[in-house]
């Protein structure tokens, strides 16, 4: 089967490149921008982003043009018919996550950006949409799906023992970018989360995650630093550390996983841990308006 994939919200965001650039291919090479990675052979396959919606239009029909996208969208509703699943994608507006009701009232899998709202009462309101629809749905990091953190998590505790901490670092701001590590570290020890303190600041928050089998975790997300993402893990019998920085290879991952998600209608993550992901970013900003006071969760 070949899944067609539809692209809905910012049509000319950062990760809508990405997708499509990884899918379709770019048919301008030589005018560089962000956001536009290699082609993955293999995904079109058996995959095509083969149409986009965009509120505004201009967007849709400049990312269709650049990347070969065979049809842009008049509304949600068009976009549904054409597709067999959508991946609802946006930027620092942070309004993309609207567009997701439509979808799962719809019934069609979806795949919505992250983070999935830095209101923790929305990002419930559409998990329960999800679950009282039944629609598939996830919202991730893409950086999840990056194979060698994939590679990481299966062999660490075979190869430090049971972890005792774990320290991840990245940059940016608490939601729009300390999501990638809340993500990463859920990808490897499971959403049973007790509590989260942050005793950082704004521009450096730090944050401490207990889980319910007694190992820490802390998250340093420093604004304006030049990095990626780091993952230290200490264990009784050694240690590992990881840097991911393979956007290609994870966005490819992402686009893998929502098909899969579209051929067997059974999400990557689940329902649980998606929201668990936000319940920790905002008990992190209420623990550090709050003068570092400890979140249970």
């Amino acid at each position: 089967m070949h899944t067609k994939l539809g692209i809905a919200g910012e049509g000319w965001c950062f990760h809508a490149r990405a997708v499509s650039s990884v899918v379709n291919g770019d048919r301008n090479p030589d005018n560089e921008i962000p956001g536009v990675f290699p082609q993955v052979p293999e995904l079109q396959k058996h995959v095509t982003i083969a149409s986009v919606w965009d509120p505004i239009r201009e967007n849709a029909e400049q990312l269709a043009d650049r990347f070969a996208i065979p049809h842009v969208a008049q509304s949600p509703a068009e976009l549904s018919q054409a597709v067999d699943g959508v991946l609802v994608l946006g930027d620092k507006s942070m309004e993309f996550q609207r567009h997701a009701y439509q979808f799962l009232e719809s019934g069609v899998p979806c795949y919505v950006d992250k983070p999935l709202s830095p209101d923790l009462q929305e990002a419930t309101e559409i998990v329960e949409l999800a679950r009282k629809t039944g629609t598939p749905f996830f919202s991730a990091s893409p950086a999840r799906f990056a194979p060698q953190l994939q590679e990481f998590g299966s062999r660490l505790t075979a190869e430090i023992g049971t972890p005792l901490s774990i320290a991840l670092a990245g940059p940016g701001e608490l939601f729009f970018y300390g999501v990638h590590l809340v993500d990463i570290l859920l990808s490897l020890r499971g959403p049973d989360v007790l509590s989260v303190q942050n005793v950082g600041e704004p521009q450096s928050e730090l944050i401490k995650v207990t889980f319910s089998d007694g190992v820490l975790a802390s998250i340093h997300v420093v604004a304006d630093a030049k990095s990626r993402f780091h993952v230290l893990a200490l264990g009784r019998q050694d240690w590992r550390h990881l840097y991911i920085d393979n956007y290609q290879d994870y966005f490819a991952n992402l686009v893998r996983s929502t098909e899969q998600m579209v051929l067997n209608r059974e999400a990557p993550i689940s329902l649980r841990e998606v929201l668990r992901v936000i319940e920790i970013l905002a008990a992190a900003r209420d623990s550090r308006l709050k003068g570092g006071q400890r979140i249970a969760l």
